[in-house]
């Protein structure tokens, strides 16, 4: 996976666990997923542990998980960390994976887009402002 798709795919998961604050939900598919987001901020609060930058980003954002601004420079600090040291990108997939297998592969993310702006494949220019739903449909 490409280090913006893996950076957004770990917000996606993230987001919930650090706006509930880690708390347990009783449904057992819920609790699963937000253990491996548990799992999944674990890594990513240690291997930003080493670097005072990542790791005040990472602070910031738990203290107000709803600020857009600060969850984009986490992406973006994300991106950079997945770049910067592949093996931390293939132990973030593993996770997501497993995240998967375990029911847990919603993931909702809300996206802001203005002037001239690039989402992966994407490039755009104007205003987008919306929700964004990846959950697999059954039935």
């Amino acid at each position: 996976m490409d280090p913006v798709s893996l950076a957004s795919s770990v917000m996606g998961m993230l987001m919930p666990y650090l706006i509930k604050g880690g708390e347990a939900v009783a449904k057992k598919a819920v609790d699963e997923s937000i253990e491996m987001a548990g799992k999944l901020y674990q890594l990513v609060r240690e291997k930003f542990s080493k670097d005072p930058y990542a790791s005040e980003t990472l602070k910031r954002v738990e203290e107000n998980p709803n600020s857009d601004s600060r969850k984009a420079a986490l992406a973006g600090v994300l991106e950079e960390k997945i770049k910067e040291e592949p093996s931390f990108g293939a132990d973030l997939e593993k996770l997501l994976a497993l995240a998967k297998e375990l029911g847990g592969d919603q993931i909702s993310q809300n996206i802001n887009i203005s002037d001239h702006s690039k989402a992966g494949d994407i490039n755009m220019i104007g205003k987008v402002n919306g929700n964004i739903d990846l959950s697999r449909k059954t039935g």
